[in-house]
C-alpha cells in the first residue's frame, strides 16, 4: 500500500473511533469492513499500472520463500515467510467496534496491545489472521480477523491456545461467537492459560474452529461441521510479568454467617481475577456469590465491573471480572448481595420420569417433563421456573452431578452432549416456555430404569440476601 493510503485509512478509522459512541455497532461493524474491501479494490485498480515491475520482484520472493521452507523444514519456513504478506487489521480498528469492551479497549490505550500480522494457511477459503495481542501471567487477548473467500457463511465456534505436543495450554473465556460471511470479519476473544504462566513455551499454535452449520445454534456441532485453522506466536514472558499485579490478601469475608477466604487477587491486562474458597465449616454448601462485582476507584468516582467469569485453574478457583487498564492503581473494592447456597440435606432432587413427577427438591420452583424421539432415547427436560429473572446469573446456575442412582441403587450417568437426540422440534415446540423458564436437559437413554431417580445438586439458585463490601487494594 501506499504511504498516502495508509495515512488515509489511518485518518478514516481515527475518525471512526471518535464517534464510535454515536453510531450503532453493526454500522460501524459495516464501516469497517467497507473500508477493507474498498483498500482491496483500490490494490485491484493499482495492479495493471504495476505488473510488469512487479513481476522481477514477485519472482526473486517466491524463490526465497521456497528457500526458507528447505532451509528452515517445509512447514515453519514456508508460513513463516507467507505470514509476513498477512494484511494486518490497525488495532483502531478493533478500537472502534470493541467501545463497550472496557478490559480489551483500555489495553490498546494505554498501548499494552502489540501488533502482530501472522496468518494461517488457507482452508475451505478461509485465512485467520492474528492482527494484536496482550498476555499477562493469567491470560491473553487475542484480536483476530478472518477473511473468507468462499461463499458458505461460517461461524467462529472455539479457540484453544496448544503447545508442540498438542497439550491445550490456554481455554476460552469470553469470545464473540459470529456468523461469517463473505470478506473480512474482525474478532476479539480472552483466554486463560489452563497452568502456570512461568511454565508456557516460548511459541503456543492458536488453534480456531469454525462451524460449517452457521445460524443453527439448537444442534451440538459435530467433529465433521468443523474447518480447522492454525497460527504459531511468540510468547514474550517479560512483558507478561510488566502487564499485571499480584496482591496477596489472604482475609475472610463473612455473608450471611458463611465465610469466603479471599485468597489472591491479581488485576492484570486481561482481567482482574480473585481467588475464593468457601470455608469447610460452613453450614451452607456455597455455590455462587450473589450478584458480585468490583468497583474500581475511590468511593466518589468509580467504575463497575459486573457478571464474572468462574475458572478453575490447577486446583484453585477464580472469579474473573473485567478491567481498566488506563487506571492502574485505582482502590479495587468488592461488593456482593449475598450468596446462592444450600443445607446439604437439600442438595437431593428425586424424580419419578414414569410418572413425571418431582418427589424431592430444595422449593417448588421445578417442574419436569420427559420426551422420547424416534430412536426412544428419553430426555429429562427440568424446568425452572423463577420470577427473579437475577436468579440465572452465572454464579447461581442450576447444575445436576452427571451421576445418579436409580431406584435399586445403581449408579448411571446421563449424557450431556446431546448429539444423538435432535432437539429441533423440541425448541419450537417451547419457544414461548424458553422465554419464561429455565430448561435443563439430561439424556438418560433408551433403558427403562427402576424409580424413582435420584440426581444430586451441584449448584442451585437459592438466593440468601447479605449485601457485603471487602476493600482489596
Amino acid at each position: 500500500m501506499a504511504l498516502r493510503e495508509e495515512k488515509l485509512l489511518e485518518d478514516y478509522f481515527h475518525k471512526l473511533s471518535l464517534e464510535a459512541e454515536r453510531v450503532p455497532g453493526s454500522r460501524i461493524h459495516a464501516n469497517v469492513r467497507l473500508a477493507l474491501h474498498k483498500r482491496s479494490e483500490h490494490a485491484k485498480k493499482l495492479w495493471k499500472k504495476r505488473l510488469w515491475t512487479a513481476t522481477t520482484a514477485v519472482v526473486i520472493t517466491v524463490l526465497l520463500v521456497v528457500a526458507a521452507g528447505s532451509w528452515m523444514g517445509e512447514g515453519t519456513g514456508l508460513r513463516s515467510a507467507l505470514s509476513s504478506f498477512a494484511k494486518t487489521v490497525p488495532l483502531k480498528a478493533y478500537q472502534a467496534i470493541l467501545t463497550s469492551d472496557t478490559t480489551v479497549s483500555s489495553a490498546i490505550k494505554a498501548g499494552l496491545m502489540q501488533q502482530v500480522g501472522v496468518s494461517s494457511l488457507e482452508k475451505e477459503g478461509h485465512v485467520l489472521t492474528i492482527d494484536g495481542m496482550a498476555a499477562d501471567a493469567m491470560g491473553i487477548i487475542i484480536l483476530y480477523s478472518i477473511d473468507n473467500k468462499s461463499e458458505q457463511i461460517t461461524k467462529t465456534h472455539q479457540m484453544s491456545l496448544t503447545d508442540s505436543k498438542g497439550a491445550v495450554v490456554g481455554s476460552e473465556l469470553i469470545g464473540m461467537h459470529q456468523n461469517l460471511r463473505s470478506g473480512t470479519t474482525l474478532n476479539v476473544t480472552r483466554l486463560t492459560w489452563t497452568g502456570e504462566a512461568n511454565n508456557l513455551p516460548d511459541e503456543v499454535e492458536v488453534q480456531l474452529e469454525l462451524a460449517k452449520s452457521a445460524g443453527n445454534d439448537q444442534q451440538p456441532v459435530t467433529p465433521e461441521q468443523l474447518i480447522n485453522l492454525s497460527v504459531p506466536i511468540k510468547i514474550d514472558k517479560k512483558a507478561m510479568e510488566e502487564s499485571g499485579q499480584s496482591i496477596a490478601f489472604n482475609q475472610p469475608l463473612t455473608v450471611a454467617g458463611q465465610t469466603i477466604h479471599i485468597k489472591q487477587v491479581y488485576a492484570g491486562v486481561t482481567g482482574i481475577y480473585v481467588e475464593t474458597a468457601y470455608d469447610k465449616n460452613n453450614t451452607q454448601d456455597i455455590f455462587g456469590m450473589l450478584n458480585p462485582r468490583i468497583l474500581l476507584g475511590d468511593e466518589s468516582e468509580y467504575q463497575g465491573f459486573y457478571l464474572p467469569q468462574r475458572i478453575r485453574k490447577v486446583g484453585r478457583e477464580f472469579s474473573v471480572f473485567s478491567n481498566d487498564s488506563t487506571n492502574p492503581n485505582a482502590p479495587l473494592r468488592l461488593t456482593v448481595d449475598g450468596i446462592y447456597a444450600l443445607e446439604p440435606s437439600k442438595r437431593e432432587l428425586v424424580i419419578d420420569t414414569d410418572k413425571q413427577q418431582i418427589l424431592k427438591a430444595p422449593d417448588n420452583a421445578l417442574t419436569v417433563e420427559v420426551v422420547q424421539d424416534s430412536a426412544k432415547q428419553q430426555l429429562i427436560v427440568l424446568k425452572h421456573h423463577v420470577t427473579d429473572r437475577n436468579k440465572l446469573s452465572r454464579e447461581g446456575n442450576l447444575i445436576m452431578n452427571m451421576s445418579f442412582k436409580d431406584g435399586k441403587g445403581e449408579v448411571h450417568e446421563y449424557d450431556q452432549s446431546l448429539h444423538s437426540f435432535d432437539l429441533t422440534n423440541l425448541f419450537e415446540s417451547k419457544q414461548e416456555e424458553l422465554n419464561k423458564t429455565g430448561l435443563n436437559l439430561y439424556l438418560i437413554g433408551k433403558e427403562k430404569l427402576p424409580q424413582p431417580l435420584t440426581f444430586t445438586l451441584d449448584s442451585y439458585p437459592n438466593a440468601i440476601k447479605d449485601v457485603r463490601t471487602i476493600t482489596l487494594r
